[in-house]
Protein backbone atom coordinates (compact mmCIF):
# COMPACT_ATOMS: atom_id res chain seq x y z
CA UNK A 1 0.00 0.00 0.00
CA UNK A 2 1.01 3.62 -0.38
CA UNK A 3 0.73 6.33 2.28
CA UNK A 4 0.97 9.87 0.93
CA UNK A 5 0.92 13.06 2.99
CA UNK A 6 0.70 16.51 1.44
CA UNK A 7 1.73 19.59 3.40
CA UNK A 8 1.05 23.32 3.13
CA UNK A 9 4.01 24.99 4.81
CA UNK A 10 3.84 28.07 6.99
CA UNK A 11 5.42 31.26 5.65
CA UNK A 12 9.13 31.33 6.43
CA UNK A 13 9.47 27.53 6.52
CA UNK A 14 10.90 26.38 3.20
CA UNK A 15 10.50 23.15 1.31
CA UNK A 16 14.30 22.86 1.44
CA UNK A 17 14.21 22.88 5.24
CA UNK A 18 11.46 20.26 5.21
CA UNK A 19 13.53 18.16 2.78
CA UNK A 20 16.57 18.37 5.09
CA UNK A 21 14.50 17.08 8.01
CA UNK A 22 13.07 14.35 5.77
CA UNK A 23 16.57 13.31 4.65
CA UNK A 24 17.80 12.93 8.22
CA UNK A 25 14.78 10.91 9.31
CA UNK A 26 13.28 8.99 6.43
CA UNK A 27 16.50 7.53 5.04
CA UNK A 28 16.57 5.21 8.08
CA UNK A 29 12.94 4.06 8.05
CA UNK A 30 13.37 1.09 5.65
CA UNK A 31 16.17 -0.18 7.90
CA UNK A 32 14.09 0.28 11.06
CA UNK A 33 10.68 -0.93 9.84
CA UNK A 34 10.66 -4.01 7.59
CA UNK A 35 7.23 -3.06 6.20
CA UNK A 36 8.58 0.23 4.80
CA UNK A 37 9.86 -0.52 1.31
CA UNK A 38 10.65 2.99 0.09
CA UNK A 39 10.10 6.66 0.89
CA UNK A 40 10.17 9.73 -1.35
CA UNK A 41 9.92 13.50 -0.99
CA UNK A 42 8.39 15.73 -3.66
CA UNK A 43 8.17 19.51 -4.01
CA UNK A 44 5.25 21.09 -5.81
CA UNK A 45 6.32 22.62 -9.10
CA UNK A 46 3.33 24.97 -9.54
CA UNK A 47 2.95 27.91 -7.16
CA UNK A 48 -0.77 28.36 -6.49
CA UNK A 49 -2.52 29.24 -3.24
CA UNK A 50 -4.71 26.14 -3.42
CA UNK A 51 -1.75 23.76 -3.93
CA UNK A 52 0.15 21.98 -1.21
CA UNK A 53 3.89 22.65 -1.04
CA UNK A 54 5.41 19.21 -0.47
CA UNK A 55 4.44 15.55 -0.42
CA UNK A 56 5.96 12.56 1.32
CA UNK A 57 5.27 9.09 -0.03
CA UNK A 58 5.82 5.91 1.96
CA UNK A 59 5.51 2.55 0.19
CA UNK A 60 4.51 -0.20 2.60
CA UNK A 61 4.31 -3.97 2.21
CA UNK A 62 0.98 -4.13 4.06
CA UNK A 63 -1.64 -2.10 5.90
CA UNK A 64 -0.30 -3.22 9.30
CA UNK A 65 2.97 -1.48 8.46
CA UNK A 66 1.20 1.88 8.47
CA UNK A 67 0.64 1.76 12.24
CA UNK A 68 4.25 0.73 12.84
CA UNK A 69 5.42 3.65 10.70
CA UNK A 70 3.09 6.20 12.29
CA UNK A 71 4.12 5.20 15.82
CA UNK A 72 7.83 4.74 15.17
CA UNK A 73 10.13 7.12 17.11
CA UNK A 74 11.78 8.42 13.90
CA UNK A 75 8.43 9.41 12.43
CA UNK A 76 7.30 10.88 15.74
CA UNK A 77 10.49 12.97 15.89
CA UNK A 78 9.85 14.27 12.37
CA UNK A 79 6.28 15.21 13.34
CA UNK A 80 7.50 17.00 16.45
CA UNK A 81 10.14 18.95 14.50
CA UNK A 82 7.77 20.03 11.73
CA UNK A 83 4.27 20.35 13.21
CA UNK A 84 4.64 24.01 14.21
CA UNK A 85 5.52 24.83 10.58
CA UNK A 86 2.60 23.03 8.93
CA UNK A 87 -0.49 25.05 8.05
CA UNK A 88 -2.38 22.17 6.48
CA UNK A 89 -1.88 18.44 6.11
CA UNK A 90 -3.79 15.88 4.05
CA UNK A 91 -3.08 12.18 3.93
CA UNK A 92 -4.22 9.61 1.39
CA UNK A 93 -3.72 5.86 1.63
CA UNK A 94 -4.20 3.56 -1.34
CA UNK A 95 -3.16 0.23 -2.79
CA UNK A 96 -2.66 -1.07 -6.30
CA UNK A 97 -5.90 -2.21 -7.82
CA UNK A 98 -8.04 0.05 -5.61
CA UNK A 99 -9.03 2.39 -8.44
CA UNK A 100 -12.26 2.07 -10.37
Amino acid sequence: MVHQVLFKLAPGFSADTMRELYNVTYVHLPEEIPEVEHTAFYCNCVDRDCNMDVMIRVDLTCKDGLEKYLNHPLHQRFVKETQAHIMERVSFDWKEGSHT
